[in-house]
């Protein structure tokens, strides 16, 4: 019960949206990190609004994200797995499926994808009335063998 009742709280429902336009390029760089079990790093994440080393997400608002990465194999599907990290404690996010299907929000492109191709992926989170706390988010992009294409954690609060 308390594990649902975290979940609620403290991890936002991710929505994602095709972007196939450039905004995203303007959005600020954002400082990530490597996720915990060493998974390919993109090669850039940027964020909406978001240009210091913890990322304010607003209740009410919409937190946007792009990341660039190169595909580590060939793949006829790419999954997104959410986890938050409240307290050092690990909390996954299983997301609907039609939004859990990363190649549907693939910039300028779909699946399959090719080894060694440079993609784009975009994704919208909304936050909803959360209480105020500090959290790390991680967000793993996984192939059709549950491998990591992409992985990359960030610190966030909910203000």
């Amino acid at each position: 019960m308390y594990k649902f009742l975290l979940l609620a709280a403290f991890i936002p429902a991710v929505m994602l949206q095709n972007v196939d336009n450039d905004e995203h390029e303007k959005w600020s760089p954002a400082k990530f990190t490597q996720c915990k079990g060493g998974q390919p790093m993109p090669s850039a994440v940027r964020i909406e609004n978001c240009p210091d080393d913890v990322c304010e997400l607003h209740t009410g608002k919409t937190a946007n994200m792009a990341m660039d990465f190169t595909a580590v194999s060939t793949s006829d599907t790419l999954k997104t797995l959410a986890t938050a990290y409240v307290l050092g404690l690990p909390f996954p996010y299983e997301l609907p499926s039609e939004n859990a299907n990363a190649c549907n929000w693939l910039v300028r492109t779909r699946c399959p994808i090719s080894q060694g191709e440079d993609l784009t992926y975009v994704l919208a989170f909304p936050i909803g009335s959360y209480p105020k706390i500090s959290l790390d988010i991680e967000i793993n992009v996984v192939n059709q063998s549950s491998k990591s294409e992409a992985c990359f954690r960030i610190k966030a609060k909910v203000v």
